[in-house]
């Protein structure tokens, strides 16, 4: 476990924009995966984007670079082209596609896992 959590990786549950359990599933993910809050995921991991549809696009985003099942348009997918070739030129962490590959599986199931929580109540 990393003790240095990504400094863009900052839920707010002070504004009401989070419920506690919510903030408390993310601060601990990012905790653990501090590069995350980089990735596609990053509307919900750092800007409180966690409604159904938010967490859906990321789950697909993550998908079509996994080369799994996806539903996205033709614009994010070359959206996502982009961003996968920007990731490969300029990650800060020393891109290595292998891990990266490993954190989005593990990024796409903590998404799905939010998505147990009624939307009303993250």
């Amino acid at each position: 476990m990393n003790d240095n959590p990504s400094p863009y990786c900052e839920p707010d549950v002070e504004r009401e924009m989070l419920s506690q359990e919510t903030f408390d599933k993310i601060k601990s993910f990012c905790k653990e995966h501090p590069t995350a809050s980089g990735s596609f995921a990053h509307i919900v991991l750092d800007d409180n984007n966690v409604s159904d549809g938010d967490i859906k696009w990321c789950v697909n985003l993550l998908s079509f670079a996994l080369g799994l099942e996806y539903e996205l348009d033709q614009d994010d997918i070359e959206w996502a082209q982009k961003r996968m070739k920007w990731h490969e030129d300029n990650w800060e962490y020393s891109w290595d596609k292998e891990i990266a590959m490993d954190e989005f599986v593990e990024t796409r199931d903590f998404l799905l896992s939010l998505l147990e929580i009624p939307e009303n109540i993250r």
